[in-house]
């Protein structure tokens, strides 16, 4: 932390007083002194320049000349804020021979710590829907891929290799039924292989393996 300036008044009341009334033009900034900061008789109290300056209607740089003249004069004892680092130790410092650690409660946040960096990796490094993982990892289940993370758009984007293509038509020979509608079907699909259940839908009812009667999918009996 950085030493904020600090000030003390070291004379008592009766010297404090007569020094204002022969000294006008200190009086404003010594009541000002006194009415902000309690104890400033007793204890250093750390102040601000720029609010006395803003308070007195005067500069900052006024407010620090007076301060230090004010030291010299006796009255007071200022010590003015500077841009050197400082630690301040709450508490009494433990010697090292001291010094114990629990060993147990150690291993315990260690392992904590590096179970947490794994699953990181895990979620950086996963081939798979990343709100899936998520989920996963935080006890709930999402029933299909959520289709706009970085992975399942990536999976629709790219094309589709022939284990796909036989995997999707038997899932769609499989869910098809009695008069279902195309935006049916594609609803019980993840939003990144719609593009894919298309495609493939294209190619059965070009292969006739499906049909199509008033805007609805009948899969096509073999006579």
């Amino acid at each position: 932390v950085y030493q904020t300036s600090t000030v003390k008044i070291v004379v008592n009341r009766e010297v404090l007083y007569d020094f204002q009334l022969k000294n006008k033009g200190k009086d404003p900034l010594l009541r000002i002194l006194m009415r902000l900061y309690q104890g400033i008789l007793n204890d250093f109290v750390a102040i601000r320049e720029n609010v006395l300056a803003e308070l007195l209607s005067t500069s900052r740089q006024r407010i620090v000349s007076d301060l230090k003249e004010l030291t010299r004069d006796g009255i007071i004892a200022y010590e003015e804020q500077d841009d050197q680092e400082r630690l301040t130790m709450l508490r009494e410092r433990v010697r090292a021979e001291n010094l114990t650690i629990d060993q147990v409660l150690f291993r315990f946040r260690k392992d904590n710590r590096r179970q947490g960096i794994d699953r990181m990796l895990e979620y950086v490094e996963t081939q798979g829907c990343r709100q899936f993982f998520l989920l996963h990892y935080f006890g709930d289940e999402l029933e299909v891929d959520c289709g706009v993370c970085d992975h399942c758009k990536a999976v629709g984007k790219r094309k589709m290799n022939r284990t796909e293509y036989l995997e999707i038509k038997q899932q769609i020979l499989e869910k098809i039924e009695e008069g279902q509608q195309v935006r049916d079907l594609l609803g019980l699909f993840p939003p990144q292989r719609q593009n894919w259940v298309i495609t493939v839908l294209q190619y059965l009812l070009n292969e006739e393996a499906v049909i199509k009667v008033n805007g609805a999918l009948k899969l096509k009996v073999r006579s």
